[in-house]
């Protein structure tokens, strides 16, 4: 979870590559189908996930970052496992969200997860939300990605702005919480 400036927040998609604090990065604002880039593995998450990964957001994102101290704390860490259950597990089937969210599971396949008690907890709730009642999407979620820098997911309220910066978003980070 990283609070940058501007009052926008943003989860990381990729495992394998890092930012740091008071580095100015230029990114890419791209669609959330298109992250992770590659390398490394698993490279994109493509429709039926960015469908699930939206569900995620337009469920919980808002009442996450909400919160403050260690609510906020064991709450960020158990979003951040389902983003990266969501962009990591990669299934035998993901030609539809339906069976994407079969597919997800913190205990078994490609990317397992193990946490305090409180943050699993609170990620299996999230977990077995996602869906209920169709799948709702989440038109303020867009992708940062960069080449050498971790790739995002970010929540921007008023999506239009962001959208009509014609592809180049440069964020400096404040600072890391949570």
């Amino acid at each position: 979870f990283l609070r940058w400036g501007g009052g926008l927040q943003s989860f990381c998609v990729q495992l394998e590559e890092n930012i740091s604090s008071g580095q100015s990065i230029s990114f890419e604002v791209v669609a959330p189908e298109s992250l992770p880039d590659q390398p490394p593995l698993p490279g994109p998450m493509g429709g039926a996930r960015s469908i699930v990964m939206q569900d995620l957001f337009a469920r919980f994102h808002d009442d996450v970052v909400g919160r403050s101290g260690d609510d906020l704390r064991d709450h960020a860490a158990a979003f951040q496992m389902v983003v990266w259950e969501i962009s990591h597990e990669m299934g035998a089937d993901d030609s539809n969200p339906q069976s994407v969210l079969a597919g997800l599971s913190f205990d078994s396949g490609i990317a397992t997860f193990e946490s305090g008690s409180a943050v699993e907890s609170i990620a299996g709730s999230m977990l077995a939300g996602l869906g209920v009642g169709g799948f709702t999407p989440d038109r303020r979620l867009f992708g940062l990605t960069s080449d050498s820098y971790q790739d995002q997911l970010i929540v921007v309220p008023n999506a239009g702005a962001l959208a009509g910066l014609g592809g180049v978003l440069a964020i400096r980070r404040r600072r890391r919480r949570g």
